[in-house]
């Protein structure tokens, strides 16, 4: 499952998911471009990467700006000189009932994961197109595409969306040998989820999980270097379920 010599690039790369990835990468000397909101988590993970066998490439990006995300994919061909592989993992929430959910909220939280993936997953592919070699593009849906979310309709409806267009992505660039596969998380123990659920969530999601615990980033950057990696070379427009089991479509 080695990404050694690989080219990664990763949205949202900078904390939680993203992050537990782009480390994961970088140990097994994979080059990595990261593109992130805060530059106070880039600045970090710069540090963090310091000491590890791979090369760490970091740009400020808000993937809802197409002009940002195709800087993007253009800084990370001319660093590196290809790409190989893509997590979308960039994602953000604002939470508020079905009837009292702003119209500024919706819009947001839709622009971000779901038109936010779009742009990614469209112009990294056309880098995967023009080199001809094929690639991996990684998503992030969630398990609450799957059950719905009280108090977080714009989230879970753009995690729907992301699942749906990973297949649709998966369907028509499939002849490129390019492979498109998402990995729906379960509640993992993220500074996103600690800003926005309760303790009572938290101790609700563990009681029902068969493994008993929330999950890890490192949990699913696991899942996302196999799919990353040469070893998934036949799988493509499938759903990776990662929840300790909680959920069992």
């Amino acid at each position: 499952m080695s990404l050694s010599g690989k080219v990664i690039a990763i949205t949202g790369g900078a904390s939680g998911l993203g992050k537990a990835t782009a480390l994961r990468a970088l140990k097994d000397g994979a080059a990595v471009a990261v593109a992130d909101l805060s530059e106070e988590a880039l600045g970090e993970l710069q540090e963090a990467a310091v000491a590890l066998p791979g090369t760490l490439f970091s740009l400020l990006v808000d993937v809802s700006d197409e002009s940002g995300v195709a800087k993007f994919a253009d800084s990370t061909v001319s660093q590196f000189g290809r790409v190989d592989g893509v997590m979308v993992s960039a994602g953000i929430t604002q939470g508020a009932s079905v009837l009292d959910m702003p119209v500024e909220s919706w819009r947001r939280v839709i622009e971000v994961n779901l038109t936010g993936a779009f742009f990614t997953m469209q112009r990294f592919a056309r880098k995967m197109v023009d080199q001809g070699d094929g690639g991996s593009i990684v998503t992030v849906t969630s398990a609450l595409a799957f059950t719905g979310q009280r108090d977080g309709v714009n989230y879970a409806a753009s995690k729907g969306g992301v699942l749906s267009m990973t297949k649709t992505f998966a369907l028509e660039l499939g002849v490129h040998r390019i492979r498109f596969n998402n990995i729906a998380p379960g509640a993992t123990d993220t500074p996103l989820l600690r800003r926005t659920v309760s303790a009572e969530f938290i101790e609700q999601w563990i009681s029902r999980a068969p493994l008993g615990r929330l999950g890890l980033p490192d949990d699913h950057a696991a899942v996302a270097c196999f799919l990353l990696s040469e070893d998934s070379e036949w799988i493509t427009g499938q759903t990776f379920h990662v929840n300790g089991g909680s959920i069992m479509p």
